[in-house]
Formats: structure tokens, C-alpha cells, sequence
């Protein structure tokens, strides 16, 4: 302890010494405010004097400190481009945080010389007046410089290593043991004084003789400064031959290796830049040319015993590189104001490498013997998000790997993006490519997660987990979980890669074949096929072919790809016919045997066709348009025909067809076809304007019809009154003194007798008791009549496949005998419409209604033929438990427990909804209950609070291990898969299947999702997203597996960051969003392993660091810091690589996480010196 206070009471009686330190060290950056009179000066004479010549020195004195400091830079960029210079390093260590702070004022000496410079203009006015070039000058300023600056330079540098003199001030220049171009200024203000004396002697001095010139002032300190950057580059740029050839410049020029001699020793090569007086004063070192002769025919470098392969964050952090700016690079990376301007220039570098680049290496250092270098992919972080860039991105890791192996290294580690899941597999498809590997490859994420797992606090007992599930995501969720600390786990598929990047493959035909009208579904499918990139597939059988010994990554990716287009073809037929069809089909072992057997079997031969074609023309020629039907239903049974004869092969005119209207439309149609006669050559007019014009006349029609009724809707039977009813401008009735009808028509005159109460005065649609009618008629279920009354809330005149709630209709009613599951005749039954007339309901029954997530069922519908409109009664859900509300333009339907099963939104004056398009109402995911009265509407929703299920009659628990559903139901059978126990408050997500062999296939296979990538369409979206999370489900059920029995229950998804909203330990895989933090509960702490980091936006929440660990103190050369890291502090999968090298592990570390091996890394890890920066164990 006394001998360090005795050596720092030294160190501070040296810098006390006169003339040692500089007048501005304190100032720090401000000393730059040193140049601002120079630079207010120029400005005033440009821009208020407008005349320069005056104070044009202060521009020459500028320009000339801005170029030297430009020499400096350039040089310590040349010399730190360690893919460059690596093999020519005079001295292979590496230089230290601590000589870079030393150096970090190293431009003092320019400000020095500009001050001094500004003093010899004002004292010698011949200066002022230099011509721009004189030859005799620069022979002079040679001259000059040889005779007496280069002698004096050497006898002041000799007497400066005196015993007296070097302890006071030439010991700061030589404490820098490694040279660099920045080591040339970094000296002592009495140094500087000498040194301005040594400069000043040949520039001013021609000045004096009348030979000065502005070219020659400029080159001999420009190049003074050159020649001294080169001496101590530390890299040797001359070439032995360079001496060889010519001996005498062995005296007239030194090297970087003559002078790193000196730096050595410190007893022999004083000279400036010319040999020759050490030479003369017998102070050479006798084995400067022998070794530069070594350094520079020096072929093979040392071989690193360990790499760390990292890549670019993004173009900020492209310039954090110690050959672009030495001093940022050696503090923490953080946007600076210097930068924006070299962005563009940056950017362009970082595009520019993409064309052409390997692998380069930025940095270096040593620990017990073994040299530990860090390489670099040239590719930004943006890179690695382009799909059509990965490929490119995994040969250049893979040419690393291999280039690591032939040099002999013993581990590499792989940075974040370099081992990305969806890129290699964590560098799983190096190994297996390679499999004779000797360098061990790793991925380091084992000691990633015990870094952040051993800061989370023992007294934790939950967590909210984000992020992807490959590798350390569910290497934490498992080691928390086997700790009893609760996980909830909310991650997204692929989530480093978005969209653009996801693998999805998702197959829904749009119409499945099964067995008629075959060359309709051959038409579309093949459209199918070929929109999703299969129908190569199913045109031609191809062979694939085995990958060769040592594939190439587009031999690998071109073998991949043909072998998942026959399967995803082929799954794809299979998707496309019905359970009976399958049947047929599924021993065909490719597509196009199956595509090939499904044509032969229903499309037949020539004459199987011929007579089909046959049958169709006669079935076409004996159409005939109804009174009843509209243009567009009669045009489209026609051409429904036809289009069957023309996928035969058969040609079919559109001409035909327009006879076939002509000659087979009703009379009413006349008008226009005796008008179409007489204006237009029948032979020439076209369908397309045949069928307008007759669609126009019939909405002219439809305009002046009877019966128009605004809020009801028309029954259309035999029966029904077809009076005029358009309103007209009547004066005020008598009987009601309203407007719009009249008097023979008010409902309330005298002499109309009602049907309902059969009393006189008013009609039946105004009967105040029609209301104890319903209720009376429902209470009657045995009689032979039974009446249903329906009020609904739209005019139509044509069928509607839509369905509409309907609050005065008694039963739920539809018109199509073809939705029916289940049907019964009912006999003689009648439903009273509005006006009170009959028609009758000839079937009851359960109907199916085809929707976009599966067929779904409605019981007790009456089937009416008589009317055009699909029906939702009101009254009859009411009956069955369910609840009914309308608000805000929509209608809500809620089942007894009040969770929402159905929302209809307004649609002009009523509340429809058409199931197959306009699907608000059912999602995939739903139950349907035997007991429950849900099944009567729709399958309800299962992701709600348990609290919900726990009132809910038909829950039952379910069996886990099982996942089969303990209940009695009434169709097929249900099965779930939950995913922890019930517990009440607790967001779950059930995963709904129809029979086993789909919950098997759910429990081992993720769900193909892919055809929809880069679609716009809505649907396909929505689709997408549910892909996505059910194969995040799966994923997480995969995890749960892995977990003990007892320790299952610890793992909980959730879907949303509410369900974290009363966690205050998070861990990020993710980058979370301010929306998605705001979710976190005051006082929560952010632990995260993603870059970029998280930007902290909670001030009532603290952040963690990226997980990383701090290297031991017998590290050397270490002058760089990793990103935001501190110095001395590399991130946690670089220490996961070093501490494989230091324990001699020989395995892989690729893939998934090994769990039990964590706790052993982290021990090694601390074995072996490297510290966490946190650690609350």
C-alpha cells in the first residue's frame, strides 16, 4: 500500500514539472472554442468587410489544422483496418482503454501551432505576402529541413531520454507501448514548444530568404505530419525490396518498424524521420532492417483460439468501429451529433457491402495466452428482415465457420441475429451441413439465460414473459417453472422475422368436390393451384432428387422447395373433396395421379361426354322462363347450362342463348323485344345488352307495382292482394284524418271487421290484441292450426340468402328446403303473415348453415316455401334462454350467462346479416354444449374468464391428460386442450376439436399456414392470424411437455399484455411498444434480451441492461466496447463462447437450450473470472 502512494505521489511530482501539461487541459471539448476567433475573423472579412485578403491567413491557419487532424484520422483508420494490416502489425498486441484515454487530447499540439502561427503572421509582415508556388522554395524548405531541423530533432529527442529530463516529461510519450498515428501527438506542452521550433525552422525560414510560398508552407507540414503518422502506424507499409533494391534509403526514410524499435528499448533510433543520424551518432539499432524484412514478407497470422461473429445493429452503430473513430468506439455506442451528417455516407458503404464482402475483423484481444478476435458480418440489422436476403446472410456465417475451422479456432460464437431460429436454426443447419466440424460452434444463449435468470430475485413468484419460444424463451419459461415460479407466457411466431419472412402455408379451398359438377371444381382448383404455386406440381410428376456431398445453400433451398410443393399440392387435393372422394384417393401417392384418377373417373371418355353434352343441350332447349322469375334468375339457369356444356369441350354460342331469351320470355317482355326489333339487328346485339335491356324494363315495372309497403316484408304465395298501394297526395282521410290513402282503404273505417278480434272499426295490422294472440297461439301446441306470426323489417322481392332478426315473428322460419340437417313433415300448419293472411309451413326441423368457420346449426326452424326471406325470431331465442339488446345500430344476442354469442350491425332499417360473408358472429375457436342452449345459434366462444365457465351449467373439468371433454352431447363429440388448471380471474385459451384424430395431429404438427403470404384480402389476414396463434399454442403446449408434471401448472398463455397487467417482473424477448408497456403495473422492472433494447418510456418503471457479463482483469488489448455495453463488458452469448474455450468443452452448442445445463455455465462462468453486472442471488 505505501509503494502505491509512493508511485502516485511520483506520478504527480512528473506532471508537475514546468511546461508539462497544457493550458486548456482543463477544459476538456472546450478547448475547441480555441479556433473560434480564426473562424469569427474569416466570417467578418467575407461577409461584412467582403474583402479576405486582409485576414487570409486565419483561413490558411484553419484549413491547414483541418487537414492535418484529416492525416491523423485517415492513418489511425489505416492502421486499425485489421482485415487489412493484420499479417504487417509491427507489435500483434492490442492497445488498451487505458492508452486511448492517454492519447484522447492528442490534437493539442494543433491548436499550439495555430496560436503560434497566428503569432508569427502578426510579428512578420512577409508572411502576408506569399506568392502561391516558387521552386527555389521548396529546395530551400529541403534543404532547411535536412541541415538543421533533422540534427536538432535528434539531439533534443537524445537529451529528452536523459536520466533527468525523460522522468519529467518524454516518459508520457513512451508510456503508450503500442504505437498509433494518434501516439505522434500525444506528448508533453514543453514538447510541443520544441517541436513547433523544429517545424518552424524551414517554413519560416525560406519565408525570410524571399523564397516562401503558400505551396511549399502547406506540403512540408502536411507532409512533416504524414511522415509522422507513418512511423507510428504499428504497420508496416514498405516492402523489403523498397530497401533492398535501393540501400541508401535505408538512411534517407525510416519505417513503422524502425521506429517501434524505439519505443522497445528507448536506446537507439532517435532520429526524425532519416536514419542517417543515428546512423552518425551510433545510435542504431542494428536489427531494424532485418526485421522489417521479417514483418513485411510476413504471410501467416497468428490463429485465434476463439470468435466472436457479430454483425451490424444498424447504420448508427455501423460507424462505432475503432477504423472510423477510435476514441467513440471506446466508450459505450449512443447517438451523437456528429454522426447525423455521415449517415447518408454510411448508409451507402452498408449497401455498397452488399454487392461484395466477406467477413471482417474489427477487434481483438488476449487472456491467458489465447488471442480472442471479433469478426463481423457486413450485413445491418434491417438486412436480416428481408426474406430474399438470407440465404446471402447464411453463406457468409457459414464461410466464417469455415474459414474459423481451417485456421484452426477452437470456438466460435455466433451474436444475436447470426443464430436466429428462422434463419439457421440457432446454427443447427451449419452443424448438420458440416458435420466433421473441429471448431466448436456455439451460440452462447446457454449463458444468456442464467445471466438473466439469476438476476431475477428469489422472492419473484410470477413473471409476464415475452418473445419467441425457440431458444431462450422457453429455456427460461422451463427453469422458472421447475423454480415454482408462475410464467405467464405471451410470444409470437417467428418474432424476430416478420410477416414478410413467416413460413405460412394455409390451405382452404373455396369449394370441395364431391362427385358432381366436376369440371366446375377442376377449374377452380386448378386456379387455386396455380395462385399458390403448385400446379407445377400437379402438371408434371417430378422426381426430387438427393442432395449431393457438400450442398450449397441454394442446392439445399431448391431441394427443399420441390419436395413441400408436391406435398403442399398434394395435401391440397386432399383438402378439396369430400370424406367419400378421400377415400378414393388417398393411397395415389402424388398429385398428379390423384388429379390425373379424378379426371379419368368423372370426366369419362368421347362418347360418355358426347351424351352428357346431349342431355344438357336438351335440358337447355326445353327452358322456359317463368312468370314469376326475374331476367337475372331465368339468364342464370340458362347459363349454368351452358357453362356445363362448354367445360365439356363443347362450343356454345352466346347467340343461342339469345334466341333462347327471345323465343322464351313472357309476354310482359314484349315491349322491348318488338323495340330491340326495330332499332338493332337481333342476329348482332349480345347477351350482355339483350339482358340489360330487359332488366331495365323490369325495374321499371317494379317501381310502379302494388304492394309497396316500407318495414314489411312480402310474402310472395298465390294469395297475396296485388292493389295498388303507391301513396299519392289524398287529402285528409275522414275516418283517421290522415294523409297518404283513401277513406276506402283506412284501416280504421267503420265498416272493416278484423280478423283477429272479429270486431268491427279497425283492421287486423292495428289489432291491439294480436299481441294476447301470440302468446296464446304459443301455449297451443297440439292443434291442427297453428299460427306464426311474422312482422319483418324490409321489402323484398326476390329470395335472400340473408337471415333476419325479426322481433314480431313467433318461430324461426327459412324458405330453403336444401339447409335442413334434420326435417320433419308437420302436416297442415299455417303462419299468419302482416295483412293477415295465410300461407302454409309444410316441415319443422334443425337447419345447417354454411359459414366461413364450419357448418353451424339452428334447431326448431319452420321450413315456408311461401316466403323469400330467412328468419330469426325475437320471441323464440328469448324462449330459450338467450338475451336480445339493440344498441348503437347493432343488435347483441347474448346467451344466458350473458356472454356475447352474435352482433349484427343496422343494414338500412333492420338487423341482417348474410353468415357466409358478413361473419361477425362465429370464429373458429367456439363450443357447442349438448345441454347447453348455445348449440341452438352458434358454437360460444372459449377464451373468457374461467369465472364464467365455473356459472355455466354444462362445464365439466377437463381431463389434461386426455384433453376429452366429461359430458354428454347430443352430436359429435368435443375435445379441448387446456392449458393449466382452471383457476378463477385467469385468461386461458382452449383449443376446440371435433375428434381425436384432430387433437393428435394439433398435439404434434403445427398448422400449415402458408399460401397467404403477401395477400391484402381481409379474410386471408384473419386467417393468418389465427394460424399464427395456434401454432403458438402449439408451441407453448410443446413447452409445457417438457416441463415435470408438478410443474406444468407454473406455465400460463396469455394472449394479451392485459393478462400481465398486475406482474411487475417482465422479461422481454420482444420489443415492446409504449402502448404494450403502459400495460405494466407501477413499479415493475423490465428485464429484456432483444435488440435493439426496449426505450425505456415508463419513468415509474425501471430498466434492465441486454444480458451481459464483465471479462476478467487479466484481459489485455482490449479497446473497444460491444454496442451500449460498458467497457470491459461483452454481451452474455460472447462470455457464453469464451467460457466453452476456457472449460475445453468439445460439443456443439447449437439449437434448443439444454435447461440442466445452465447452472453448470453459470458456475464455469464464474470459475473463471467473468462477473454479471446484476446478480440478486
Amino acid at each position: 500500500m505505501e509503494k502505491q502512494n509512493e508511485g502516485s505521489d511520483s506520478l504527480l511530482r512528473k506532471k508537475d514539472a514546468a511546461l508539462f501539461a497544457w493550458p486548456w487541459e482543463n477544459l476538456g471539448n472546450y478547448k475547441y472554442l480555441s479556433y473560434g476567433p480564426f473562424l469569427a475573423k474569416v466570417i467578418y472579412s467575407m461577409y461584412w468587410k467582403e474583402n479576405i485578403e486582409e485576414d487570409i491567413w486565419c483561413l490558411h491557419i484553419l484549413i491547414l489544422c483541418a487537414l492535418r487532424g484529416l492525416v491523423h484520422q485517415l492513418w489511425s483508420t489505416y492502421s486499425n483496418m485489421l482485415y487489412l494490416v493484420r499479417t504487417r502489425r509491427v507489435s500483434q498486441e492490442g492497445i488498451g482503454f487505458e492508452q486511448i484515454d492517454n492519447e484522447w487530447h492528442w490534437d493539442n499540439f494543433l491548436i499550439l501551432q495555430a496560436i503560434v502561427g497566428s503569432f508569427a503572421y502578426l510579428n512578420f509582415p512577409s508572411l502576408a505576402n506569399l506568392p502561391l508556388w516558387d521552386v527555389r522554395g521548396f529546395i530551400s524548405c529541403l534543404i532547411l529541413h535536412i541541415g538543421i531541423s533533422e540534427p536538432l530533432y535528434y539531439w533534443m529527442h537524445k537529451i529528452l531520454h536523459s536520466p533527468h529530463l525523460f522522468p519529467l516529461y518524454h516518459w508520457q510519450h513512451h508510456e503508450s507501448k503500442i504505437t498509433h498515428p494518434f501516439t505522434a501527438g500525444h506528448a508533453t506542452f514543453l514538447e510541443h514548444l520544441l517541436l513547433c521550433v523544429v517545424v518552424g525552422i524551414p517554413t519560416l525560414g525560406i519565408a525570410f530568404i524571399g523564397y516562401g510560398s503558400i505551396i511549399v508552407m502547406y506540403s512540408y507540414i502536411l507532409a512533416f505530419d504524414f511522415l509522422r503518422c507513418l512511423g507510428h502506424s504499428n504497420v508496416e507499409i514498405f516492402p523489403h525490396g523498397f530497401y533492398q533494391r535501393v540501400p541508401l534509403l535505408r538512411y534517407i526514410i525510416y519505417c513503422p518498424t524502425y521506429h517501434s524499435l524505439h519505443h522497445q528499448d528507448m536506446k537507439t533510433n532517435f532520429c526524425l524521420f532519416m536514419p542517417l543520424y543515428d546512423f552518425l551518432g551510433n545510435t542504431l539499432n542494428t536489427d531494424s532492417w532485418n526485421l522489417q524484412k521479417e514483418i513485411s514478407s510476413r504471410t501467416n497470422e497468428r490463429a485465434p483460439d476463439f470468435v466472436f461473429l457479430a454483425h451490424i445493429v444498424d447504420i448508427m452503430s455501423s460507424m462505432h468501429t475503432p477504423f472510423l473513430f477510435r476514441s467513440f468506439s471506446s466508450v459505450p455506442f449512443s447517438t451523437r451529433l456528429f454522426l447525423l451528417p455521415l449517415w447518408p455516407f454510411a448508409f451507402l458503404v452498408v449497401l455498397s457491402m452488399w454487392l461484395k464482402s466477406k467477413v471482417l475483423l474489427i477487434s481483438f484481444y488476449n487472456i491467458r495466452g489465447k488471442l480472442n478476435q471479433s469478426w463481423v458480418v457486413p450485413r445491418a440489422g434491417f438486412q436480416y428482415f428481408l426474406p430474399f436476403a438470407a440465404e446471402g446472410i447464411n453463406n457468409l456465417i457459414e464461410e466464417a465457420i469455415l474459414r474459423a475451422d481451417k485456421l484452426g479456432v477452437k470456438v466460435i460464437s455466433l451474436a444475436a441475429l447470426n443464430k436466429n431460429e428462422a434463419l439457421n436454426g440457432g446454427g443447427t443447419l451449419f452443424v448438420n451441413k458440416h458435420p466433421n466440424l473441429k471448431v466448436r460452434v456455439v451460440h452462447g444463449n446457454t449463458l444468456t439465460a442464467a445471466v438473466i435468470l439469476n438476476e431475477i430475485p428469489r422472492y419473484v413468484n410470477e413473471v409476464f414473459l415475452t418473445g419467441a419460444t425457440s431458444k431462450l424463451g422457453r429455456a427460461i419459461a422451463l427453469y422458472l417453472a421447475r423454480r415454482r415460479v408462475r410464467v405467464l407466457y405471451i410470444f409470437y411466431f417467428l418474432v424476430i422475422f416478420p410477416v414478410i419472412s413467416l413460413n405460412f402455408f394455409y390451405q382452404e379451398p373455396t369449394i370441395v368436390f364431391d362427385g358432381e359438377n366436376y369440371q366446375l371444381w377442376a377449374v377452380r382448383m386448378e386456379t387455386y393451384l396455380e395462385a399458390l404455386d403448385l400446379w407445377e406440381a400437379v402438371e408434371e410428376d417430378y422426381d426430387v432428387l438427393p442432395l449431393p456431398n457438400n450442398p450449397t445453400m441454394a442446392q439445399i433451398k431448391s431441394h427443399k422447395e420441390k419436395k413441400t410443393r408436391k406435398s403442399k399440392a398434394k395435401a391440397t387435393l386432399f383438402a378439396g373433396v369430400s370424406a367419400t372422394i378421400f377415400t378414393r384417393v388417398m393411397t395415389l401417392k402424388s398429385a398428379k395421379e390423384i388429379w390425373d384418377y379424378l379426371k379419368g373417373e368423372y370426366t369419362g371418355d368421347e362418347r360418355v361426354r358426347g351424351m352428357k353434352v346431349l342431355d344438357l343441350i336438351r335440358e337447355f332447349e326445353l327452358q322456359k322462363m317463368k312468370e314469376s322469375e326475374t331476367v337475372k334468375e331465368y339468364s342464370d339457369r340458362l347459363l349454368g347450362i351452358v357453362n356445363k356444356v362448354r367445360l365439356l369441350g363443347t362450343k356454345f354460342k352466346d347467340s343461342r342463348i339469345v334466341e333462347k331469351i327471345l323465343v322464351t320470355v313472357p309476354e310482359k317482355y314484349e315491349v322491348s323485344i318488338t323495340t330491340l326489333e326495330n332499332t338493332k339487328d337481333l342476329s348482332k346485339i349480345t347477351l350482355a345488352e339483350l339482358l340489360n335491356t330487359l332488366q331495365a324494363q323490369e325495374q321499371r315495372r317494379l317501381m310502379r307495382q302494388d304492394g309497396m309497403v316500407e318495414g314489411a316484408l312480402a310474402a310472395n304465395h298465390k294469395t297475396q292482394s296485388k292493389g295498388n298501394n303507391v301513396k299519392k297526395n289524398y287529402p285528409p282521410c275522414q275516418h283517421c284524418g290522415k294523409k297518404g290513402h283513401p277513406p276506402f282503404k283506412c284501416w280504421k273505417r267503420p265498416d272493416a271487421k278484423c280478423k283477429i278480434c272479429n270486431q268491427l272499426g279497425h283492421e287486423a295490422v292495428i289489432c291491439k290484441g294480436k299481441y294476447q294472440k301470440h302468446e296464446a297461439d304459443a301455449q297451443v301446441a297440439n292443434e291442427e292450426e297453428e299460427d306464426h306470426l311474422f312482422v319483418a323489417t324490409i321489402l323484398s322481392t326476390k329470395k335472400s340468402d340473408f337471415w333476419l332478426i325479426d322481433s314480431g315473428c313467433t318461430n324461426h322460419m327459412t324458405y330453403d328446403r336444401n339447409l335442413f340437417k334434420e326435417f320433419t313433415s308437420i302436416g297442415n300448419k299455417k303462419v299468419r303473415i302482416g295483412n293477415g293472411d295465410y300461407i302454409l309451413a309444410k316441415g319443422k326441423g334443425t337447419v345447417a348453415i354454411p359459414t366461413n368457420s364450419g357448418t353451424k346449426k339452428i334447431s326448431d326452424v319452420l321450413y315456408v316455401p311461401d316466403i323469400d326471406q330467412n328468419l330469426l325470431s325475437v320471441g323464440q331465442l328469448m324462449e330459450k334462454g338467450f338475451k336480445v339488446s339493440f344498441e348503437d345500430k347493432y343488435c347483441f344476442i347474448y346467451d344466458a350467462t350473458g356472454l356475447e354469442i352474435l352482433r349484427v350491425k343496422m343494414r338500412g332499417k333492420n338487423f341482417s346479416f348474410d353468415p357466409t360473408e358478413d361473419e361477425e358472429w362465429s370464429q373458429k375457436n367456439l363450443l357447442s354444449a349438448g345441454n347447453s342452449p348455445t348449440e341452438d345459434i352458434c358454437e360460444n366462444k372459449v377464451r373468457k374468464k374461467l369465472s364464467i365457465f365455473q356459472k355455466m351449467q354444462f362445464w365439466k373439468k377437463v381431463d389434461k391428460s386426455q384433453g376429452k371433454m366429461q359430458m354428454k352431447l347430443k352430436n359429435e363429440p368435443t375435445y379441448f386442450i387446456n392449458n393449466h388448471e382452471m383457476q378463477q380471474n385467469t385468461e386461458v385459451n382452449s383449443i376446440h376439436c371435433k375428434s381425436k384424430d384432430q387433437l393428435a395431429d394439433l398435439r404434434t404438427k403445427s398448422l400449415p399456414v402458408k399460401g397467404l403470404q403477401g395477400t391484402n384480402s381481409e379474410f386471408a389476414a384473419s386467417k393468418a392470424r389465427r394460424s399464427m396463434l395456434t401454432q403458438s399454442t402449439e408451441r407453448f403446449m410443446k413447452i409445457q411437455r417438457e416441463a415435470p408434471a408438478d410443474c406444468q401448472k407454473f406455465l400460463v398463455q396469455v394472449t394479451k399484455y392485459q393478462g400481465a397487467k398486475h406482474c411487475k417482473t417482465w422479461i422481454l424477448g420482444k420489443w415492446a411498444t409504449p402502448r404494450e408497456q403502459s400495460w405494466a403495473p407501477s413499479g415493475t422492472h423490465f428485464y429484456q434480451f432483444v435488440v435493439p433494447p426496449v426505450i425505456p418510456f415508463r419513468r415509474d418503471c425501471t430498466y434492465g441492461k441486454l444480458a451481459a457479463m464483465r471479462l476478467p482483469k487479466d484481459v489485455t488489448g482490449l479497446g473497444t466496447c460491444e454496442y451500449t455495453m460498458g467497457r470491459g463488458v461483452v454481451h452474455a452469448c460472447h462470455a457464453g463462447g469464451l467460457v466453452h474455450l476456457l472449460e475445453g468443452w468439445t460439443h456443439h452448442e447449437v439449437g434448443a437450450i439444454d435447461v440442466d445445463r445452465i447452472d453448470v455455465v453459470w458456475e464455469a462462468a464464474l470459475k473463471h473470472g467473468l462477473k454479471p453486472l446484476y446478480n440478486s442471488r
